[in-house]
C-alpha cells in the first residue's frame, strides 16, 4: 500500500500548516499534566482538580467558538496569530509563577486560546485544500500532532519533575516558534468580505448560522456521540495520572504517564496513514463508530490495573485506544467540512471543538466524585459503559445519514 505516498501533492499551504502544528504539539507538556499538576504540585484535591479541568473546558468551549466566528469575519491568519500571542504571554506568565495559583490564571488563558487557534487551523485546511485531497490532507495534519508530540512527551516527564517552570516556558517557546512560522510562511487565501458578498443576505449571521445546525440532525447526533467519546477520552488525562499516582507515587507516576503519551504519539504517526488506507471506503460516522469500540477496549482496559506491578498493562491498551483517536481526529474535521455552508466554515469547525471540549468539561468532575466512593477500576468500568452509550449514539446517526440520502 502506498500509505506514505497519499500525502504527495497536497497544496503547499497544508504542508505549512501540517509543520507549524508539529512545532505547536512538540511544546505540548502541559496537558498531559494538568491534573497531576494541580493535585501533586498545588495540593488541590482530586474534586478540586476536576472542577478546574471544568474551567479549562468551558474557556476552552468559548476560545473555540469566539475564534471560530472571528475567523470567518476576519480572516484565519489574524486571528490564529492573535490567540497564540496571548497564549504565549500567558505560559511565560505561569512559569514565573508555577508553584501558586496564578499559574491556573495562566492554564485558563493559554487553555481559551489555543483551543481557538485549534478550529482556525483546521478551517486553513479546509480553505486550502478541496473535496479529493481534504481527508488526507486532515490525515497529515493529524499524524504531525503525534509526531511533535511523541517528541514532545519523550522528556516532558524529566521536565515536569525535575524543572517544572519549563513546562510553561517551554510550552511558551514552541507556541511562539509556531506563531511565527504562520506570520512569514503562511499566505492567506480566505477573503472574509468576499465570502459575505457571494454569500446570500444574512447568510453569515448568527441567527443563520444556529438554524442550519438546528436542522442537521445527523451532525447533532455526531457531536452527542462525540462529546461521550470524550468524557471518555478525558479520563486519560484526568484519571489515569491519579491511578498511576496512587500505584507508584508522584515521581514514578509522572515518568510512566510520560511513556504512554510516547507511545501515544507514535502509533499515531503510525496508524495515521495506514488507518487512511484501510478506511479509505468507508464513511467519516462509520470510522468514527468503530473508533468508539476501540475506546471501549483500550479505556477498559485500563480496569485491569491494580497496582505498580499491573502499569504495564496501560502500554498494552495505549496502541487500541490510539488507534479510536486516529480514527476520530482525521474524520471529524472532513465529516464536518462537507456539512459546512460557505460563510460558516471555521465556526463550524469549532463545533467539534465545542463538543469534545463539553465531554471533558462534564468527565472530570464526574469522575472525582465518582471516584470518592468508588475505586479507579470501577472508574474504568464506567467509562467502558459511556463508550457504548457513545457508540449506540453513533450508529442512529448513521441510520439517519441513510435515510437523509434516500430521501433527497
Amino acid at each position: 500500500m502506498n500509505i506514505i505516498t497519499q500525502y504527495k501533492g497536497l497544496p503547499k499551504q497544508v504542508y505549512i500548516i501540517c509543520i507549524t502544528r508539529v512545532v505547536t504539539a512538540m511544546g505540548g507538556f502541559i496537558y498531559s499534566f494538568n491534573s497531576l499538576f494541580m493535585t501533586g504540585v498545588l495540593g488541590l484535591s482530586e474534586v478540586v482538580a476536576g472542577y478546574m479541568m471544568i474551567v479549562f473546558s468551558l474557556v476552552g468551549i468559548a476560545g473555540a467558538f469566539i475564534a471560530g466566528r472571528l475567523a470567518d469575519n476576519y480572516g484565519r491568519k489574524k486571528v490564529f496569530v492573535g490567540t497564540m500571542f496571548l497564549a504565549v504571554a500567558a505560559l511565560v506568565f505561569g512559569g514565573c509563577f508555577v508553584y501558586s495559583y496564578w499559574a491556573l490564571l495562566a492554564m485558563i488563558i493559554m487553555s481559551m486560546c489555543f483551543s481557538g487557534a485549534i478550529p482556525t487551523c483546521s478551517a486553513m485546511v479546509t480553505d486550502n485544500a478541496d473535496p479529493s485531497n481534504r481527508r488526507e490532507s486532515f490525515s497529515l495534519m493529524f499524524l504531525c500532532i503525534n509526531v511533535g508530540y511523541a517528541i514532545g512527551q519523550a522528556f516532558a516527564g524529566f521536565l515536569f519533575y525535575n524543572y517544572i517552570r519549563w513546562i510553561f516556558w517551554g510550552q511558551a517557546l514552541f507556541f511562539g516558534a509556531a506563531t511565527l512560522i504562520i506570520v512569514f510562511f503562511f499566505k492567506e487565501v480566505y477573503e472574509p468580505s468576499q465570502v459575505r458578498i457571494e454569500s446570500t443576505a444574512g447568510k453569515g449571521d448568527r441567527k443563520e448560522f444556529l438554524m442550519s445546525l438546528k436542522k442537521d440532525k445527523t451532525l447533532l447526533m455526531f457531536l452527542l456521540a462525540i462529546i461521550l467519546a470524550f468524557f471518555c477520552y478525558v479520563q486519560i488525562n484526568y484519571m489515569m495520572p491519579l491511578h498511576f499516582n496512587k500505584c507508584a507515587g508522584l515521581e514514578e507516576s509522572a515518568m510512566w504517564v510520560s511513556r504512554v503519551w510516547v507511545l501515544n504519539g507514535i502509533f499515531c504517526a503510525v496508524w495515521s496513514p495506514v488507518l487512511l488506507r484501510v478506511t479509505e471506503r468507508n464513511s467519516q460516522l462509520k470510522n468514527a463508530a468503530i473508533a468508539i469500540l476501540l475506546y471501549l477496549v483500550g479505556f477498559g482496559a485500563f480496569a485491569a490495573i491494580g497496582g505498580g506491578s499491573t502499569l504495564w498493562v496501560a502500554l498494552i491498551a495505549t496502541p487500541i485506544w490510539t488507534a479510536g483517536e486516529t480514527l476520530i481526529s482525521m474524520g471529524s474535521g472532513v465529516f464536518i467540512a462537507g456539512r459546512a455552508p460557505e460563510a460558516h466554515k471555521a465556526a463550524y469547525q469549532s463545533l467539534f471543538e465545542v463538543a469534545s471540549n463539553v465531554g471533558r468539561c462534564i468527565g472530570p468532575v464526574t469522575m472525582g466524585y465518582f471516584l470518592t466512593v468508588f475505586t479507579y477500576q470501577v472508574g474504568w468500568l464506567l467509562v467502558a459503559a459511556v463508550c457504548i452509550l457513545a457508540f449506540i449514539i453513533m450508529l442512529t446517526a448513521i441510520q439517519i445519514d441513510k435515510g437523509e440520502k434516500i430521501n433527497e
